[in-house]
């Protein structure tokens, strides 16, 4: 009786053995699994949101498959509940471990926005106001309130920004864009200034702006 009993209790134990390790590999194959995207998809993590909230939005947005396995996750891999708000691109083929490094490391979606040169300054306000992801703090400033904004005096900004291509991530404002329109062309003109033809009549950078074409600089 007793040898039967160790006998019931030794399959016991190999029985929950077996099953937390087939458990544990199922966890494994969820977190190391790709997600179910076909294409570049753009995912926005909340303030506030935590592991469980974030798979339930992604397995609403069709970004992964839904899981029994998605709560145990947590628990064998604690990292997956550190997270930071954000715009991120995810991309088909990466995993689900992947996809929660990139938003645990911050690595935000890099959106682009182009100022030819030659335009007005209406018509990069214009453009600003119609671009996607960004926070349009200077639609109702005038232009002398978005220079003095930009710590600048004068009354007009014509001329007084670099066009370039410009990077920012979701949320930042159309205003921070502003500001480094502003130090790109001052940061040019300096260059410029330091390298002029001491012979040229000219006793202040800003001069430079009728004298000499827009310095090329590398996209911030």
């Amino acid at each position: 009786m007793i040898k039967k009993l160790a006998l019931i209790v030794l399959f016991l134990a190999l029985a929950a053995e077996g099953a937390a390790y087939w458990g544990f590999t199922q966890i494994e194959d969820y977190v190391n699994g790709d997600i179910a995207i076909q294409e570049r998809t753009l995912v926005t993590v909340p303030e506030g949101a935590n592991y469980h909230s974030l798979t339930r939005q992604l397995v609403s947005d069709g970004v992964i498959e839904p899981s029994q396995w998605a709560r145990w996750a947590a628990k064998t891999h604690p990292e997956l509940t550190r997270l930071k708000a954000g715009t991120f691109e995810v991309e088909p083929g990466m995993t689900l471990a992947g996809l929660f490094a990139l938003i645990r490391e911050g690595k935000e979606h890099q959106f682009a926005i182009t100022f030819v040169e030659g335009s007005t300054f209406k018509e990069w306000r214009e453009q600003l106001a119609e671009t996607d992801n960004l926070k349009h703090e200077t639609v109702n400033l005038t232009e002398a309130q978005i220079a003095k904004k930009l710590g600048l005096d004068n009354e007009k900004l014509e001329g007084l920004l670099l066009p370039e291509t410009y990077h920012y991530v979701a949320g930042e404002s159309d205003l921070s864009v502003l500001k480094r329109a502003s130090r790109q062309l001052q940061a040019s003109l300096n260059q410029a200034w330091e390298s002029r033809d001491q012979s040229l009549p000219i006793d202040s950078p800003y001069e430079l702006l009728t004298l000499a074409p827009s310095s090329k600089k590398k996209r911030p």
